[in-house]
């Protein structure tokens, strides 16, 4: 006996559409494993894209820090990949078409906007210094700006 009748290949497509839908629209984003010498995250600067975050992700005693770097107009900035106010949640942001959004709130701002954000919601900027075509980020200020953050 055919569950789904005559019309079980229509049934059939509808289902695979869905799951097709649900796979598109899933913002899962690339997390690299950045250099790290001694006490330092080492960034090519070659391989940013403009405008377009490049995230990444190091483990900090079984704990993952998540982070992004953006290269704008003739500056680079070094985010948290979340916001004081949704840190708890640790989703972060996503990005598309020029926009960042916020996985828990929902609230979406041009990467322009970052240095603002919008309210409270806003990525975390860490601090960096900057070695010929290295971005270097000092591994212990990035771990006091997690424990900040979830005090």
């Amino acid at each position: 006996m055919d569950y789904l009748g005559e019309d079980g290949v229509s049934v059939k497509i509808f289902l695979i559409l869905i799951i097709l839908f649900f796979i598109s629209c899933s913002t899962n984003e690339v997390f690299l494993s950045p250099e790290i010498k001694g006490n330092d995250i080492m960034i090519d600067i070659n391989k940013l894209i403009d405008k377009m975050p490049v995230y990444y992700r190091i483990f900090n005693d079984e704990k993952k820090i998540d982070f992004f770097v953006i290269k704008g107009d003739n500056n680079i900035k070094v985010y948290l990949n979340n916001c004081r106010k949704c840190f708890s949640s640790g989703l972060g942001f996503s990005y598309e078409d020029g926009y960042l959004r916020c996985k828990t709130c929902g609230v979406r701002f041009s990467v322009d906007e970052l240095p603002s954000g919008m309210g409270s919601c806003h990525p975390v900027i860490i601090p960096f210094y900057r070695e010929g075509n290295k971005l270097i980020i000092s591994l212990s200020i990035l771990k006091s700006f997690i424990q900040d953050i979830r005090v």
